[in-house]
């Protein structure tokens, strides 16, 4: 699990060193949407959200 937390830390790093500002609004969006489901406990949701979070990277 370290090695894979420290490959997806470099992934988001690399990812994210050309970002825009609308690319990270996006961002920011799909995580307050994966938080919402996580806290609502809505599996299905999170699932989705994650997918996309992971999608817009």
């Amino acid at each position: 699990m370290e090695i894979r937390k420290m490959l997806e830390n470099y992934s988001i790093e690399k990812a994210c060193e050309g970002i825009t500002e609308e690319e990270l609004k996006k961002l920011e969006w799909a995580t307050e949407k994966l938080q919402q489901a996580i806290n609502s406990n809505h599996r299905i949701a999170a699932s989705r959200a994650n997918i996309e979070f992971h999608r817009l990277l």
